[in-house]
């Protein structure tokens, strides 16, 4: 679990960081990190990641050759 009481700005810039090295990120215009897409602008594939308290959740919409 993350004990999101310990993350200070830090944190969240490192998150950020990480996020923007995997393959396929894109800048989003929505608050989620997202890669080949945007779920939330209407893009048909896409990954999204939330940070949760169980941990860094991913889902997603892809071909199954993409």
């Amino acid at each position: 679990m993350i004990d999101e009481y310990k993350f200070n700005n830090k944190t969240y810039e490192d998150l950020w960081k990480a996020y923007e090295l995997l393959l396929s990120y894109i800048r989003s215009k929505t608050t989620l990190p997202c890669l080949f897409g945007d779920e939330e602008n209407g893009d048909r594939y896409f990954i999204s990641v939330s940070m949760e308290m169980l941990g860094l959740q991913f889902w997603y919409n892809m071909e199954k050759n993409f």
